[in-house]
């Protein structure tokens, strides 16, 4: 139903019972058009991309909850573009389709992995055997020293990048969690992200993961979980602490044993020297 109360901020496209806009902003025909050129070009990526896998894309979409955020990937794009005309309007465009080109390689990536998804495929195995599964807050450039080894960030295409996509995808695993006990006042996001693993959401696309907590309940939480959810699969976790005293000697040389387990970790799982 409609709000009795007029609602401030909605903007003429907008209604407050509706996720979606109610009308498409008129940018004159060229930029109009533009638009449209677009949405074009972000669905035949991901067509050129994912659906060369087309049963693994239907069980990906029965499976997962948060894949069918990605199919509202233009919405987002017209959501950051509103109001944009001539070079500021395509620069838009061009850096919101680098970071979707990103993400749909990831997920391509993904689902040919995903034991849920391919549990009896010997291929799917081998490449699960040489990739490692991180968190959104582990940092990346460790794998810098292990160029043989493949690296995917779990958490960030399950909640982070679709909780930006569909701004109401993470509410349903926030639900979940509260329901199973975890109280209301944390962070959502390392909320959202023990949600998932709760409702059995995660992708298993790897043959060990590292996890980064950072210094607040919430993620000690995530942690606590994802430890717990790895290890009932047979996988094994390391956890990245990070220094919050970062001035102080002491600290400074926990941090670098730290990382050095972390890089000793890889090396025993993935059966990789550091380079």
């Amino acid at each position: 139903m409609e709000p009795k109360t007029k609602k401030k901020g909605l903007g003429r496209f907008y209604r407050g019972d509706r996720r979606a806009f109610t009308s498409r902003e008129w940018k004159d025909f060229k930029d109009t058009f533009y638009d449209y050129f677009r949405w074009l070009k972000l669905y035949g990526l991901m067509a050129a991309k994912l659906l060369v896998h087309p049963i693994l894309m239907i069980k990906a979409l029965l499976r997962y909850r948060w894949m069918a955020s990605y199919l509202t990937a233009a919405n987002m794009v017209d959501r950051h573009t509103m109001g944009l005309r001539g070079k500021e309007l395509r620069y838009t465009h061009e850096q919101f389709y680098s970071l979707m080109y990103y993400s749909v390689i990831k997920i391509r990536d993904i689902i040919v992995r995903d034991e849920h998804l391919r549990p009896k495929s010997k291929k799917a195995a081998r490449l699960r055997a040489n990739t490692l599964m991180f968190d959104e807050m582990t940092p990346s450039i460790i794998m810098a020293g292990f160029p043989t080894v493949k690296w995917l960030d779990i958490a960030m295409f399950t909640i982070g990048e679709p909780g930006e996509v569909d701004q109401n995808a993470n509410v349903f695993y926030i639900d979940a969690i509260e329901h199973f006990g975890m109280a209301s006042d944390v962070c959502p996001l390392p909320e959202a992200e023990v949600g998932c693993a709760v409702v059995d959401d995660y992708p298993i696309v790897g043959k060990a993961f590292v996890t980064s907590s950072m210094p607040c309940d919430g993620s000690i939480g995530q942690t606590s979980f994802l430890t717990r959810y790895m290890e009932k699969r047979g996988i094994n976790i390391f956890q990245i602490i990070p220094p919050q005293r970062f001035n102080e000697e002491q600290v400074q040389d926990f941090a670098v044993k730290n990382l050095q387990k972390c890089i000793d970790f890889i090396e025993k799982e993935m059966h990789a020297k550091w380079d």
